[in-house]
């Protein structure tokens, strides 16, 4: 709920919910109308979007989440490795057979979450870099922030454009 809330708060949207004991909820989303930019080429938008060759390791609990950053990552030329919570995660890691550039995590999860999971692996991959994704609150920033240049955070929802370049970023920062 608090990721569809955020979505629909950043294209200009409400929400209404009306619920009633023993019958259930019924939510009501209101977008703003909009009429498509007749010069808007979808081709324009694929040859600014960012895009590498690096290693990228994504653990999700989300599966629609996941598989559409690995699709996005794929088609831009990423080499990929999925896993679906922490515990995977280290099992894929630990099989993998080459370096891994960046690590991109969501921070809630089931079994292990990302915070620990990025624990484990820090010292077994120094030179990787960390990216923390979530749709809680802000204040991990901070925290995350704290912890040096390898690591960053990008709050859900984001946009695809929004995700490939802060993974460049990280990818490209040398700090």
């Amino acid at each position: 709920l608090a990721t569809s809330y955020g979505i629909i708060e950043q294209h200009g949207g409400v929400i209404r919910v009306s619920s009633e004991p023993g019958w259930g909820s019924v939510f009501r989303v209101y977008l703003p109308r909009t009429i498509p930019a007749e010069d808007t080429h979808p081709e324009e938008f694929e040859s600014i979007a960012p895009s590498g060759t690096e290693t990228v390791f994504v653990v999700e609990d989300e599966d629609a989440v996941r598989t559409l950053i690995h699709r996005m990552l794929v088609e831009r030329g990423y080499n990929v490795v999925s896993a679906a919570d922490g515990e995977e995660g280290l099992r894929l890691a630990s099989a993998h057979d080459g370096p891994i550039d960046l690590f991109v995590t969501d921070v809630v999860m089931p079994r292990m979450g990302g915070r620990e999971f990025v624990h484990i692996l820090v010292s077994r991959y120094p030179t990787s870099r960390f990216l923390f994704i979530s749709g809680y609150s802000e204040f991990q920033i901070i925290e995350i922030e704290a912890m040096g240049s390898k690591f960053g955070f990008l709050q859900k929802p984001f946009t695809a454009d929004d995700f490939l370049r802060k993974i460049r970023r990280m990818l490209d920062d040398d700090d």
